[in-house]
């Protein structure tokens, strides 16, 4: 089971590629804070700025160019649309995979090394007729934000 949909894929996937089967469970979009919330978005919209900062400079390569104005509106809908697309993409292709089940809810940690016995989770038909992971078999894969008291 990988808890959360960001670096912890790689397990699943690899998981997948052996031939056993495993649960994501991901109560947000696919792809972690990386996509989501930090580098992809950032990177999006630095890259904005350095191009408007290359046409300011641009007069120094014989370029006569200028900015006339800035659609921060635009900018951000282009990033956000572009990080939406990626995160449905890798989620479909989760979901394409036959021996990995998606599991869009929440699970909890309960304590060092165990798991709450109940999840939040909504199933889809097609969830139901998947294989299931191998009840004797735990893998956990979670990113760990803070440490419980």
């Amino acid at each position: 089971m990988v808890i959360g949909s960001g670096s912890g894929l790689e397990v699943s996937f690899e998981v997948a590629e052996r031939g056993f089967s495993a649960a994501v469970v991901e109560e947000g979009l696919f792809g972690g804070t990386c996509l989501n919330r930090g580098c992809i978005p950032s990177k999006t919209l630095i890259n904005c700025a350095d191009v408007m900062k290359t046409a300011q400079w641009a007069e120094a390569f014989g370029i006569k160019a200028r900015v006339e104005a800035v659609d921060w509106k635009f900018i951000v809908q282009r990033a956000s649309e572009e990080v939406d697309a990626d995160a449905r993409s890798i989620e479909e292709g989760n979901r394409q995979i036959a021996n990995i089940l998606v599991v869009k809810g929440r699970r909890k940690f309960a304590g060092q090394k165990n798991l709450e016995d109940t999840i939040d989770a909504v199933f889809t038909r097609e969830d139901v007729e998947r294989p299931k992971p191998d009840p004797e078999i735990y893998l956990l894969a979670a990113q760990k934000f803070g440490v419980a008291p």
